[in-house]
């Protein structure tokens, strides 16, 4: 399920829904239709997280995502189910990132795009090995402003790098612009590297 140009209301009405599925289909008897439940059910969640108890939503998807992939772990049997979750679980850490445990919830995000990534291979899913590298490339920057910014900021440049290979200028060119310029974000610049480097000789 897409939740993008739902109402609040409408998405209110998929929590619901989705909520009264769980209740006839356990995970025991029906563990596909369980899965496909909480996999909606926590896109309903991130979603409403734009309109109302956006922390608490966040967190409801979360526990929803990470129980949709106690079945879906089974990447032989729901490769695009487990990738397409990890993204889910992935933007869902990424905005509680904003919230609190920025350090601890932005390792998340680049763990779940990273898991991802494992099943939306550049040859099999281009576009959608594309927008995960774009994604992981955000969390690294982000990252890097918290600890360890020349390793982050080189992950997150790889990352981009890897995008880019995917959208080119006559492919995506609106794409292809935002990641050249989330790629340019990456660079330290020159008067900082020097002023390092006098730090260090010094």
């Amino acid at each position: 399920m897409s939740s993008r140009g739902l109402s609040e209301q409408e998405l209110l009405e998929a929590v619901e829904y989705y909520g009264k599925r769980l209740k006839v289909y356990s995970k025991e008897g029906y563990p596909v239709e369980y899965a496909g439940a909480q996999y909606n059910l926590g896109n309903a969640y991130l979603a409403l997280a734009e309109f109302r108890d956006r922390e608490a939503n966040l967190k409801l998807a979360i526990k929803a995502c990470e129980e949709a992939l106690t079945i879906y772990n089974d990447r032989t049997a729901f490769p695009t189910e487990y990738a397409e979750t990890q993204n889910s679980l992935g933007a869902a850490y990424w905005n509680l990132a904003e919230i609190e445990d920025k350090e601890k919830n932005l390792k998340l995000v680049t763990k779940a795009y990273k898991d991802a990534l494992t099943i939306f291979l550049k040859e099999m899913f281009p576009t959608d090995y594309a927008m995960a590298q774009n994604k992981l490339g955000t969390a690294y920057r982000t990252l890097a402003e918290i600890e360890d910014k020349k390793a982050n900021l080189k992950l997150a440049s790889k990352a981009y790098k890897e995008a880019l290979t995917i959208f080119t200028k006559d492919s995506n060119p609106e794409l292809y612009e935002e990641m050249k310029e989330n790629l340019k974000a990456c660079k330290i610049p020159i008067h900082r590297k020097i002023a390092n480097f006098l730090r260090r000789v010094v």
